[in-house]
This record gives C-alpha cells, sequence and structure tokens, in this order.
C-alpha cells in the first residue's frame, strides 16, 4: 500500500476557516458600523443570516473528512482515524489505487 499526502484537502479545509473568520467579521463589523442605519428588521435578517452561513461551512467542515475522492482515479475512499500507516491521523484509503492518502489532520485538530 502505498501513503501520499492528498494534494487538494487541507487547501480545502482552510479556505473554509478563513470564510468562516470572513463571515464573522465582516457581518460583526458590519452590525457595529452600520447598527444606527440599519432598521430593526434588517438587523436581525442580517444576523440570523451570519449565523446560518457559518452554521453551514461548520456543518460542512465536519463532513468534508468523511466524503474524499481518490485525486489518482477519481474513486470514493474510506476515511480511516488511526490507521497503523498514519497513527493519530486522518487518512482516506482508495481501494482501486492501494494508496493511503493522508489528509493532513490530526486526531483533535
Amino acid at each position: 500500500m502505498y501513503v501520499e499526502r492528498h494534494p487538494t484537502f487541507l487547501r480545502k479545509w482552510v479556505i473554509g476557516f478563513v470564510a468562516i473568520a470572513a463571515l464573522l467579521v465582516g457581518g460583526g463589523g458590519t452590525l457595529i458600523a452600520w447598527g444606527d442605519l440599519l432598521p430593526e428588521m434588517g438587523k436581525g435578517v442580517l444576523l440570523w443570516g451570519l449565523l446560518g452561513a457559518v452554521l453551514m461551512l461548520s456543518v460542512a467542515m465536519s463532513l468534508a473528512p468523511y466524503r474524499i475522492r481518490c485525486p489518482r482515479c477519481g474513486e470514493a475512499t474510506q476515511t480511516r482515524r488511526d490507521a497503523p500507516e498514519l497513527p493519530e491521523r486522518f487518512s482516506a484509503h482508495c481501494r482501486r489505487c492501494q494508496t493511503l492518502w493522508d489528509l493532513g489532520l490530526g486526531i483533535g485538530d
């Protein structure tokens, strides 16, 4: 079995965290800066929309390690925690290529 680092997973994971931070900072800054200009209903809509977007991104990021395709053949992989070849790490095993992809995430990260 080959062990390789997944070429795109960690980059997408970091982009998700940056998106959550941007939503929180941007939405919070908008509420602070334009709080007096927005009608009361507009503040609630902005706040609930912001919380909904952060919740959806958080759920998508928590499910991301379990829905990975092999970058080599495109086959669905089986996600593993604590594989003997990569202890204390998330990995994705492709049965067709016989490759264990290191996702770059440690257990508890």
